[in-house]
């Protein structure tokens, strides 16, 4: 168990939404979204270029960022917390990146929607933020909620047209989100709350070794 003065791994996650699925209004929002732009010409010649893929991500990864980096730089109560937090958002948004590869890779006709729905389930899980680690959480709830309406803004007016696909690629992809954050969530737990507890540990055995000296 990882406790840094008032957080606690365990209790509140490195990501407290990480256990809530994201609502089925949003993902009904974003489904319409994408179909309202699908065509029915070849899926292949659908799609030109990779970056309409990784751009919404991308996009709401670098405005995540902004809003709670500067937390590193004020006084929180828990300066672990805080690393922890953008540690795993960073983590977090890299296995959703591999995701992406792998569908640009194996699955062409799903990549758009599988960059869309990353995006907007980023931002969702990525709304709050425990108040030891960021300050103002309020207001990165505010800007990840914005977050997510320019994805789905984007989903429905941005995007070139987008290949048709199968309903229960929908349900696949549209899950997805949360059936990656069972995996990776308590792998990061696991080893953030080695790496911590042997940090603690190291401390107190230089103390003890400092107060013998003394």
């Amino acid at each position: 168990m990882t406790h840094a003065e008032n957080w606690n791994i365990w209790k509140h996650g490195a990501m407290p939404q990480m256990d809530r699925a994201c609502p089925m209004f949003l993902k009904a929002l974003l489904i319409a979204s994408y179909r309202f732009r699908t065509i029915s010409s070849d899926p292949n010649t659908a799609q030109k270029g990779v970056l309409v893929v990784f751009f919404p991500l991308i996009a709401v990864v670098c405005i995540w960022l902004a809003s709670c980096i500067p937390s590193l730089v004020t006084r929180t109560r828990s300066r672990v917390a805080t690393i922890v937090h953008i540690v795993f958002g960073i983590y977090f948004a890299v296995v959703y990146w591999i995701i992406i590869c792998a569908t640009l890779a194996y699955a062409k006709p799903l990549s758009i929607l599988t960059g869309v729905t990353a995006a907007l389930h980023f931002a969702w899980f990525s709304c709050p933020a425990h108040t030891d680690a960021i300050h103002k959480g309020k207001s990165v709830e505010h800007i990840m909620f914005w977050a997510m309406v320019g994805v789905l803004y984007y989903t429905n007016m941005c995007i070139p047209h987008s290949p048709v696909i199968r309903d229960a690629y929908f349900i696949l992809v549209i899950w997805a989100p949360e059936i990656v954050n069972l995996l990776i969530t308590p792998v990061f737990n696991h080893v953030i709350t080695f790496v911590v507890t042997s940090y603690e540990s190291s401390l107190l055995d230089h103390s003890d070794e400092d107060s013998k000296s003394d």
